[in-house]
């Protein structure tokens, strides 16, 4: 059984003046050593845009990007998987920055370009763009808010360059979409992550279980709903305990491990419609 920590790397795992504090290194590198697995997301704009800002002649923006990520997290941590979330803050006049990644080793960028700043010349469809992108570039393009409906999706699904999906089981119509899109993606040879959203309970737990069927490769969004939620609507709640989440506890043993806490929802309650 493996173990993955999730770590955001912008003011979280360095800070604002680009340093890797000992105290991270040690912790990290002592759950390296046990049965753990870490990975790092940070916003690749964000980090271009303040080494564009370093205030010294004579280090060029690429070479002071490449000593934010690489000599702050890749050196300390070669093995350590990466994946970036560019939350589509790039153009193609940003070919430069997002080739520098490519020595980085990054698992994947998500929604690395701006669908509102098209190019002057080239193709103005998003998918197209990012297709074109992906034949550029060694780093794999991941796609998640430009896909919002199935037409969207089989736009998408025509560029065989795009391989990587960020999975919500919301957004892709439900269990049973989602559950097709998994075993499509398997079958194409595509990789697959597990997203998320303010989700409740019910929400985090199906995303948990999805997580461990085949062809899901990372964890993602499925941390403890307490981090956006004062109650959860779901007993026992969803939490994550040192690392681990737990679906089935003892007298939740069915379904999603969990029913719903009434009493807490009526508390959330803003409005109610009842339907003959």
């Amino acid at each position: 059984m493996s173990k993955i920590i999730l770590l955001d790397v912008d003011g979280t795992l360095v800070d604002y003046d680009n340093n890797l504090p000992d105290s991270a290194v040690r912790v990290i590198r002592a759950a390296l050593n046990s049965i753990w697995k870490a990975t790092t997301a940070c916003s690749p704009a964000r980090a271009s845009r303040r080494a564009r800002s370093t205030p010294s002649a004579s280090i060029p923006p690429a070479r002071a990007r490449e000593n934010v990520n690489r000599l702050t997290v890749r050196e300390a941590f070669p093995d350590l998987v990466i994946s970036l979330d560019a939350n589509q803050s790039f153009t193609e006049r940003d070919l430069d920055v997002l080739r520098g990644l490519d020595a980085l080793g990054i698992a994947w960028i998500e929604e690395p370009l701006d669908p509102r700043r098209t190019p002057a010349n080239g193709p103005h469809d998003l998918f197209a763009r990012l297709a074109q992108l992906q034949r550029r570039i060694q780093t794999p393009v991941c796609l998640d808010e430009s896909i919002f409906s199935a037409g969207n999706l089989a736009k998408a699904l025509k560029h065989q360059e795009l391989k990587c999906y960020a999975l919500k089981i919301g957004k892709f119509g439900g269990i049973q979409p989602a559950l097709q899109f998994v075993r499509m993606a398997n079958a194409r040879g595509m990789s697959v992550w597990m997203g998320g959203m303010y989700d409740t309970g019910i929400s985090r737990r199906m995303h948990a279980a999805f997580q461990m069927l085949p062809g899901v490769v990372d964890a993602g969004d499925i941390g403890a709903t307490s981090r956006y939620f004062d109650v959860d609507v779901t007993d026992p709640p969803y939490t994550v305990e040192r690392g681990m989440v737990t679906l089935e506890r003892r007298g939740h043993e069915h379904g999603l491990g969990c029913t719903l806490d009434r009493s807490a929802l009526s508390r959330a309650l803003i409005d109610q419609q009842t339907y003959e």
